[in-house]
Protein backbone atom coordinates (compact mmCIF):
# COMPACT_ATOMS: atom_id res chain seq x y z
CA UNK A 1 0.00 0.00 0.00
CA UNK A 2 1.37 3.41 -0.96
CA UNK A 3 1.53 5.82 1.94
CA UNK A 4 1.23 9.56 1.43
CA UNK A 5 4.13 11.65 2.66
CA UNK A 6 3.36 14.30 5.27
CA UNK A 7 6.60 16.07 4.32
CA UNK A 8 6.72 17.13 0.71
CA UNK A 9 10.26 16.41 -0.47
CA UNK A 10 9.87 19.17 -3.06
CA UNK A 11 9.24 21.88 -0.49
CA UNK A 12 12.02 21.13 2.02
CA UNK A 13 13.62 24.40 2.99
CA UNK A 14 15.46 23.65 6.27
CA UNK A 15 17.53 20.91 7.83
CA UNK A 16 14.54 20.35 10.13
CA UNK A 17 12.34 19.66 7.10
CA UNK A 18 14.94 17.16 5.86
CA UNK A 19 15.02 15.58 9.33
CA UNK A 20 11.23 15.22 9.30
CA UNK A 21 11.44 13.59 5.87
CA UNK A 22 14.04 11.09 7.12
CA UNK A 23 11.86 10.28 10.16
CA UNK A 24 8.95 9.51 7.81
CA UNK A 25 11.21 7.48 5.55
CA UNK A 26 12.32 5.38 8.53
CA UNK A 27 8.72 4.90 9.71
CA UNK A 28 7.67 3.83 6.22
CA UNK A 29 10.39 1.20 5.71
CA UNK A 30 11.58 0.05 9.13
CA UNK A 31 9.16 -2.84 9.59
CA UNK A 32 9.55 -4.30 6.09
CA UNK A 33 13.11 -3.56 4.92
CA UNK A 34 15.45 -6.36 5.94
CA UNK A 35 18.56 -5.59 3.89
CA UNK A 36 21.91 -4.61 5.40
CA UNK A 37 23.34 -1.10 5.44
CA UNK A 38 25.97 -2.27 2.95
CA UNK A 39 23.22 -3.42 0.54
CA UNK A 40 21.36 -0.10 0.99
CA UNK A 41 24.53 1.90 0.30
CA UNK A 42 25.18 -0.03 -2.91
CA UNK A 43 21.61 0.81 -3.99
CA UNK A 44 22.16 4.44 -3.04
CA UNK A 45 25.37 4.47 -5.06
CA UNK A 46 23.48 3.18 -8.10
CA UNK A 47 20.98 6.05 -7.75
CA UNK A 48 23.77 8.61 -7.37
CA UNK A 49 25.62 7.37 -10.45
CA UNK A 50 22.42 7.39 -12.51
CA UNK A 51 21.59 10.97 -11.43
CA UNK A 52 25.06 12.51 -11.29
CA UNK A 53 24.33 15.11 -13.97
CA UNK A 54 21.11 16.41 -12.41
CA UNK A 55 21.16 19.64 -10.38
CA UNK A 56 21.44 18.68 -6.70
CA UNK A 57 18.48 19.88 -4.66
CA UNK A 58 17.03 18.81 -1.30
CA UNK A 59 14.35 16.96 -3.31
CA UNK A 60 16.98 14.97 -5.24
CA UNK A 61 18.81 14.04 -2.03
CA UNK A 62 15.50 12.94 -0.49
CA UNK A 63 14.65 10.94 -3.61
CA UNK A 64 18.06 9.25 -3.42
CA UNK A 65 17.49 8.15 0.17
CA UNK A 66 13.96 7.00 -0.61
CA UNK A 67 14.64 5.19 -3.89
CA UNK A 68 17.61 3.31 -2.41
CA UNK A 69 15.07 1.16 -0.53
CA UNK A 70 13.64 -0.11 -3.82
CA UNK A 71 16.34 -0.26 -6.49
CA UNK A 72 18.78 -3.06 -7.17
CA UNK A 73 22.23 -2.41 -5.73
CA UNK A 74 25.45 -2.26 -7.68
CA UNK A 75 27.62 -5.33 -7.48
CA UNK A 76 30.47 -4.97 -5.01
CA UNK A 77 33.76 -4.08 -6.68
CA UNK A 78 36.85 -5.39 -4.81
CA UNK A 79 38.70 -2.22 -5.87
CA UNK A 80 36.56 -0.40 -3.28
CA UNK A 81 38.52 -2.17 -0.53
CA UNK A 82 41.36 0.28 -1.19
CA UNK A 83 38.97 3.06 -0.14
CA UNK A 84 38.37 1.44 3.24
CA UNK A 85 41.97 2.08 4.22
CA UNK A 86 41.17 5.81 4.20
CA UNK A 87 39.83 7.23 7.45
CA UNK A 88 37.39 10.11 7.38
CA UNK A 89 36.49 12.76 9.92
CA UNK A 90 34.15 15.68 9.65
CA UNK A 91 33.44 19.07 11.16
CA UNK A 92 31.48 22.25 10.68
CA UNK A 93 33.34 25.31 9.42
CA UNK A 94 32.21 28.57 7.81
CA UNK A 95 28.59 27.46 7.67
CA UNK A 96 29.37 24.18 5.82
CA UNK A 97 30.12 20.64 6.85
CA UNK A 98 33.54 19.55 5.71
CA UNK A 99 34.91 16.06 5.40
CA UNK A 100 38.55 15.46 6.13
CA UNK A 101 40.86 12.58 5.49
CA UNK A 102 42.57 11.50 8.69
CA UNK A 103 46.20 10.52 8.29
CA UNK A 104 47.65 9.67 11.67
CA UNK A 105 46.78 12.65 13.88
CA UNK A 106 46.57 15.05 10.95
CA UNK A 107 43.32 16.05 9.27
CA UNK A 108 43.44 17.10 5.63
CA UNK A 109 40.43 18.82 4.09
CA UNK A 110 38.98 16.91 1.15
CA UNK A 111 36.55 19.59 0.02
CA UNK A 112 39.06 21.45 -2.12
CA UNK A 113 40.64 18.39 -3.70
CA UNK A 114 37.57 16.47 -4.76
CA UNK A 115 34.35 17.58 -6.38
CA UNK A 116 31.24 17.08 -4.27
CA UNK A 117 30.34 14.11 -6.46
CA UNK A 118 33.81 12.52 -6.13
CA UNK A 119 33.67 13.06 -2.38
CA UNK A 120 30.34 11.24 -2.10
CA UNK A 121 31.63 8.35 -4.22
CA UNK A 122 34.73 8.12 -2.01
CA UNK A 123 32.57 7.96 1.12
CA UNK A 124 30.21 5.39 -0.41
CA UNK A 125 33.08 3.16 -1.57
CA UNK A 126 34.79 3.48 1.80
CA UNK A 127 31.64 2.66 3.78
CA UNK A 128 30.56 -0.23 1.56
CA UNK A 129 33.99 -1.87 1.71
CA UNK A 130 34.50 -1.11 5.41
CA UNK A 131 31.15 -2.62 6.40
CA UNK A 132 32.36 -5.93 5.01
CA UNK A 133 35.29 -5.79 7.43
CA UNK A 134 33.32 -5.35 10.66
CA UNK A 135 33.59 -7.83 13.48
CA UNK A 136 30.18 -8.30 15.12
CA UNK A 137 29.94 -6.89 18.65
CA UNK A 138 27.24 -6.45 21.23
CA UNK A 139 24.54 -3.93 20.41
CA UNK A 140 25.93 -1.60 23.09
CA UNK A 141 29.48 -1.46 21.73
CA UNK A 142 30.60 0.34 18.62
CA UNK A 143 31.65 -1.95 15.78
CA UNK A 144 35.22 -1.62 14.59
CA UNK A 145 36.35 -2.70 11.14
CA UNK A 146 39.62 -4.52 10.55
CA UNK A 147 41.03 -1.21 9.25
CA UNK A 148 40.29 0.43 12.62
CA UNK A 149 37.27 2.51 11.62
CA UNK A 150 34.53 2.94 14.23
CA UNK A 151 30.87 2.33 13.39
CA UNK A 152 28.28 3.42 15.95
CA UNK A 153 25.36 2.69 13.60
CA UNK A 154 25.43 -0.31 11.30
CA UNK A 155 21.73 -0.60 10.48
CA UNK A 156 20.11 1.47 7.74
CA UNK A 157 17.67 3.07 10.14
CA UNK A 158 20.00 3.95 13.00
CA UNK A 159 22.48 5.27 10.43
CA UNK A 160 19.93 7.62 8.82
CA UNK A 161 18.46 8.69 12.17
CA UNK A 162 21.84 9.41 13.75
CA UNK A 163 23.17 10.93 10.55
CA UNK A 164 20.60 13.71 10.53
CA UNK A 165 20.76 14.08 14.33
CA UNK A 166 24.51 14.55 14.09
CA UNK A 167 24.15 17.20 11.40
CA UNK A 168 21.55 19.07 13.43
CA UNK A 169 23.68 18.86 16.59
CA UNK A 170 26.36 20.89 14.82
CA UNK A 171 23.92 23.48 13.48
CA UNK A 172 20.18 23.69 14.10
CA UNK A 173 16.91 22.55 12.56
CA UNK A 174 16.46 26.05 11.15
CA UNK A 175 19.54 25.96 8.89
CA UNK A 176 18.40 26.70 5.33
CA UNK A 177 18.99 24.05 2.69
CA UNK A 178 20.62 26.31 0.14
CA UNK A 179 23.45 25.40 -2.20
CA UNK A 180 22.99 21.65 -1.73
CA UNK A 181 25.48 19.37 -3.34
CA UNK A 182 26.44 15.71 -3.21
CA UNK A 183 28.81 16.30 -0.28
CA UNK A 184 25.76 16.93 1.94
CA UNK A 185 24.80 13.30 1.43
CA UNK A 186 28.38 12.24 2.19
CA UNK A 187 28.25 14.15 5.48
CA UNK A 188 24.90 12.56 6.36
CA UNK A 189 26.40 9.09 5.81
CA UNK A 190 29.56 9.78 7.79
CA UNK A 191 27.58 11.43 10.56
CA UNK A 192 25.42 8.31 10.60
CA UNK A 193 28.48 6.15 11.04
CA UNK A 194 29.98 8.23 13.85
CA UNK A 195 27.20 9.96 15.78
CA UNK A 196 25.97 8.19 18.93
Amino acid sequence: MHRAWKCDKNSMKTLGDFSDFIAELIAKHESAYAQSLEFYLRSLMRFVLEHKDQPVTPALLAQALSDAFAIEPLEFDPVWRVSSSVRFGWGFHSGRFQLKSLVGNEAKSLGTELSDFELLLAVLRFQIADLQEITPRSSVEAAISSSGNVWHNTSVFSNLECGIAGMISHTSREVALTNCDWSDLAVLLESGRLYE
